[in-house]
Formats: C-alpha cells, structure tokens, sequence
C-alpha cells in the first residue's frame, strides 16, 4: 500500500523538482514512481541524481553496479528496488543466471564475486568490515578508488531501499520479491521439522533474510522471538529441505 503519494504528471510536481524530473523522461523515456515519490523535495531529487548521475561515470561498469544494486535490493528486502534493477540489469546484458546470483552475492566472474562478498560484509556489519574483508576484496584486483565507489554504491541503493519500503512505492517494472528461507514454507513449521506451505501473504525480515508464514498468528509467533526460530529452522531445514 502506498504510504506517500506518487506524484501523478511531472507539472504535478514542485516548480524546482520538474526539470529534473524532464531529464529523467528524456533519458529513461518516463519517469518511474521512485521519481515521482523523491520528487516531493526537490533537494532530495536533486541529491540522489547527482550522486548516481556522477557514480555512473565512476570505475564501476554498468553490470557490477547493476550486481550491487541488486545485492543490496536482496539484503534489504526492497521488491521495488529488485524489480528495478533486475530489468535494468537485463538491459545491461546480465543473464538470468547472473541476475540471480547477484541477489545472493554470486556471480560466475571471480572478481565480480569477491566485490558482492564485499558488499554483503558491509551490510552485515553496517559498515564495520573486518580487516580480512578489505584483504579479501583487494587481493580480488580492487584498488581503493572502486572501493569507495563500492561503498557508494551500497550507501546510494540503501537510500532508495528505504526510501520505497517507507513510502510502499507502487512497482511499475515486472515484479521481482526477495527470496524468502526455506523455499517459502512456513518458517515456525519448519522450525519444529515440518514442510507447511506459507500463506503468501504473512511475511517478516529479520538479519537481511526474508521469512513467509503460513498464518499472522505463526508471524507473530516468530516476531516474538525470530533469533530463536531462525536458529531453530536452520538446524532443522538440512533434513527437511
């Protein structure tokens, strides 16, 4: 449900937000509802475009940044963000099987990889990566220029996670959600060693995972303690799964 409202036509928008707003038409051929939402504040329009307008002449190519969006998107349970980048993602000449992986920090190119290992620790640990990490990602060929930009990138995507989770931007792509545990089945099920399929409705996030429910009542359940289940349907998916 939309939460803050798309606004409908550009000349609908703020007098400064609507040649911004121009530009993105010209470009993209229309203005997705991310824009329409953001354009309410025009500084916040303009602070967005600039930082991705300038990060898109930076060292990353299009396909990595398009991997790190989609990475990110993942981590943050964002559908909208997902749907958006996963046709993007298309557009820039990653395969299904490329897309795919990249939501779960995989790619068939070794460096590409080491780059989405990256981008999960920084998510992980808001930032605290160890110093293994930053080893890690800089034996892959990363020189501190593409790291900035990486954690760029990550800070950028996160902006327009949340900021399409807050307002419930309505997806005008083709519609992608984030992969929930357990292949969809009930998390509190699966957790007492049962397969119970999930209602496709009732739906939690907890430490970057997304989990479906086969009842408000199991989601509740699990909201009241989701370390605990989580540990528990963990141990238990490798004989049920």
């Amino acid at each position: 449900m939309t939460r803050i409202a798309t606004l409908p036509t550009i000349d609908a928008s703020p007098d400064a937000s609507r040649p911004l707003l121009e530009a993105v038409k010209k470009q993209l051929g229309s203005v997705p509802n991310l824009f329409r939402v953001v354009a309410k504040s025009p500084a916040a329009l303009e602070g967005y475009l600039g930082l991705n307008g300038a990060l898109g002449k930076g060292a990353l190519d299009a396909k990595m940044r398009e991997r790190i969006a989609l990475r990110v998107a993942e981590l943050n349970g964002c559908s909208y963000c997902l749907s958006a980048h996963s046709f993007l993602g298309k557009l820039s000449k990653l395969d299904e099987a490329e897309l795919s992986a990249a939501r779960s920090g995989r790619s068939a190119d070794a460096k590409a990889e080491a780059a989405l290992r990256f981008v999960t620790e920084i998510m992980r640990t808001q930032g605290h990566v160890s110093s293994a990490a930053l080893a890690d990602v800089r034996a892959a060929g990363y020189g501190d220029a593409e790291l900035v930009e990486v954690i760029a990138h990550v800070a950028l995507n996160t902006l327009t996670n949340y900021m399409n989770s807050v307002a419930g931007t309505e997806v005008d792509f083709p519609r992608v959600d984030a992969h929930a545990e357990y292949t969809g089945l009930c998390a509190v099920a699966v957790s007492m060693g049962e397969r119970v399929p999930s209602d496709a409705v009732s739906t939690s996030r907890h430490a970057g995972r997304t989990f479906r429910f086969s009842s408000p009542e199991a989601k509740a359940m699990f909201d009241a303690d989701p370390a605990g289940f989580t540990a528990k349907a963990d141990a238990r998916w490798p004989q049920i799964g």
